[in-house]
């Protein structure tokens, strides 16, 4: 089984209860994946101000709140399994929530409520005498905020109409068996967040097995997927009022959409087996666990928005692999612009090899643990995995986003430091015209080429740009470009060349590749940390280089070589993202150069070529152009070139010029 994580921020539209006054709730949905490929997931939500540990703690020391989310999220696995669904449309009866009592305004009189109590408890017994008509029962909450002499003061304020109207409170204060047996005779008391042998019991399914029954149910005032396994178990007690209305102190999500509220009653409509929403958690930017060390558990990466069929074929890559090999391995597809549709290609790298080439990076740039990382690249790749490892070596923190969701003030509310972006993410950035914050150290880019004139246009907005140059079979980067603007390897990385090709060999090399192609399974072992480089290189006599392009990136027109890679740059900047120039078989030249553009009409496109055939060699003339709606892009958005090159051989409807 693997877990993986999404960190979330709920936004409070109000202060939830006594002791909380952050703005935002912070939470962690928790996914397991068998050994198939198939999943569930589970919330998790601490309460560190009610006596929880901390996020982070609970996850690093697996507590008791990371324990449950874990059972939970086996219990959703088992049902999407068995095509079920683990809620009903039965609806939830509840009681009415108020979190602000002074600021409450009723609509309706006799309904059954649930007030969040404070210190001011004064305040709160005359706002009860005076609504007191309002109510048919009051439940009462105070968090543990009072002391035995205050609620005993409180207790005694209120009259006779109020005392038979309260059901119960909850947590009036710090358990105390003889205090609590002495107010038991004049108001029922329950536990709930406080811990102690008593008979009420409010329970927390999210939080806690169901091992005796309980007054009732309660949401942790989580999110949306934690109130969903609440109203499972609240469905199997369906003769008790609950208390699951809290999806309104925070502000609407997409989740909380899918829940129906009429008065007291909740009902869920989610897609999918299981808790439901299925089209949203795919979406999720799910964060591996990863056990770097002591422990043989092997990962497999993925990305969980892919095709069904690649995830369960890359699920019976792993199983293949494990036949033969020991565990303590991580697996990572490969998504390279070679690859063909329905091929799938994965590297096997034991753990110690990514910590190499990260202890590699951390000691070339000096990174410390006050260094934060901003983490913006898919967590399935290299690329991300790489930040979560440089991070692991020295204790760093890491910050999460999206690209769509990503943003300077993401950097500066949570004070980052290093980044690692792609090129198509720099070009965003310069197209946009954002500048970088001043605590930005180092912004590392790889992945593919980068053009000079948008590295000089990010450079003069401020970004710290570190140009880098690896393989994902290196477990990312081995080496940087210096101020002359060749690449210097990094200490205990070398080059060589042997038969006009160029090798690397280094400690962080991936140990064997797995292919699946046509639904056959192949594994190649690689040897003594050896791996060929798919590039065209320049060596100079100190060991520095300069990359010249891919090697499939050269071919022959008419017997002269030609660099596809230079040739793309001469196209127009602006444009850069929505074109490239394929080369298709010509059994008279060799090959012939079609320019494809992304939602760009003929006419565009035969004006772009227009200019750009003025600026190039006769043989290197492009004399067909074609369109496509969408270019087939991988999840770090580089195009799959041999992808476009059937598509555009299949569709056979370019122009010729």
């Amino acid at each position: 089984m693997q877990i993986f994580f999404s960190f979330y921020q709920l936004k409070r539209k109000q202060q939830s209860n006594s002791k909380t006054y952050s703005s935002r709730q912070n939470g962690a949905l928790v996914k397991v994946v068998d050994d198939d490929g198939h999943f569930g997931v589970a919330d998790l939500c601490p309460w560190p101000e009610l006596g929880d540990l901390t996020l982070q703690q609970e996850i690093a020391n697996k507590g008791t709140l990371f324990q449950r989310a874990i059972e939970l999220a086996q219990m959703d696995l088992a049902t999407r399994c068995s095509n079920q669904k683990l809620v009903s449309t039965d609806p939830v009866n509840n009681h009415l929530l108020i979190t602000d009592y002074q600021n409450f305004r009723f609509e309706k009189p006799l309904g059954l409520y649930k007030v969040k109590g404070n210190k001011n408890f004064k305040a709160l017994s005359d706002w009860l005498q005076q609504n007191k008509n309002y109510f048919s029962a009051i439940r009462l909450d105070f968090n543990s905020c009072l002391t035995f002499e205050e609620f005993s003061v409180f207790v005694n304020q209120l009259d006779n109409d109020v005392l038979k109207k309260i059901e119960v409170v909850e947590d009036p204060f710090t358990f105390n068996l003889e205090q609590w047996i002495s107010l038991q005779k004049k108001i029922n008391l329950a536990v709930d967040f406080e811990k102690g042998e008593w008979t009420n019991k409010i329970v927390k399914p999210t939080r806690q097995n169901l091992l005796a029954e309980p007054m009732y149910l309660t949401s942790s005032m989580d999110h949306p997927v934690g109130i969903a396994h609440g109203m499972h178990f609240a469905q199997k007690l369906p003769n008790k009022v609950h208390g699951f209305l809290t999806l309104n102190i925070y502000e609407k999500s997409k989740y909380s959409e899918a829940f129906v509220q009429d008065n007291q009653k909740l009902t869920l409509n989610s897609d999918g087996c299981g808790i439901g929403f299925s089209a949203l958690l795919a979406k999720e930017n799910w964060i591996p666990q990863i056990e770097w060390e002591n422990s043989f558990k092997t990962a497999l990466l993925f990305n969980s928005q892919g095709e069904d069929h690649d995830i369960k074929n890359l699920f019976l890559i792993k199983k293949d692999f494990l036949k033969t090999h020991a565990q303590n391995h991580i697996l990572i597809p490969s998504s390279g612009s070679t690859q063909r549709p329905g091929d799938l290609k994965v590297l096997a790298f034991h753990k110690t090899a990514i910590l190499q080439s990260a202890r590699r990076v951390v000691q070339e740039f000096k990174l410390t643990s006050e260094m934060n990382w901003g983490s913006v690249l898919p967590l399935f790749h290299v690329g991300g995995l790489g930040i979560l490892a440089r991070a692991y070596c020295v204790g760093a923190k890491v910050y999460y986003s999206t690209w769509t969701e990503f943003s300077v003030d993401f950097l500066v509310e949570n004070r980052i430091q290093l980044l690692s972006l792609v090129p198509i993410q720099i070009y965003d950035l310069v197209k946009q015209n954002i500048r970088a914050p001043q605590m930005l150290k180092y912004v590392f880019v790889g992945g593919g080429f980068l053009d000079e004139k948008i590295e000089r246009q990010a450079i003069e907005l401020g970004w710290p740009l570190v140009i880098t140059y690896g393989m994902t079979e290196t477990a990312s980067m081995i080496s940087a470009k210096n101020q002359a603007g060749d690449f210097e390897l990094f200490k205990g990385v070398e080059i060589f060349k042997k038969n006009e090709s160029f090798f690397v060999k280094t400690d962080s090399a991936a140990m064997a590749q797995l292919n699946f192609t046509q639904g056959h399974i192949t594994t190649t072992e690689f040897s003594a940390e050896v791996l060929e480089i798919p590039d065209q290189l320049q060596m100079n006599a100190d060991q520095t280089f300069k990359l010249l392009g891919r090697t499939d990136d050269q071919i022959k027109i008419n017997g002269e070589l030609v660099n596809l890679n230079r040739l793309k740059a001469l196209l127009p900047l602006e444009l850069r993202q929505r074109l490239e120039i394929v080369a298709l078989a010509d059994d008279r030249k060799g090959f012939k150069l079609v320019l494809v553009g992304e939602q760009l009409s003929f006419q565009q496109l035969r004006q772009i070529v227009t200019l750009f055939n003025q600026s190039v060699n006769k043989f290197e003339k492009i004399e067909l152009v074609d369109t496509l709606n969408q270019f087939p892009r991988s999840a770090l958005d580089k195009i799959k070139l041999t992808e476009l090159k059937n598509l555009i051989e299949e569709k056979n409807t370019y122009e010729k010029l």
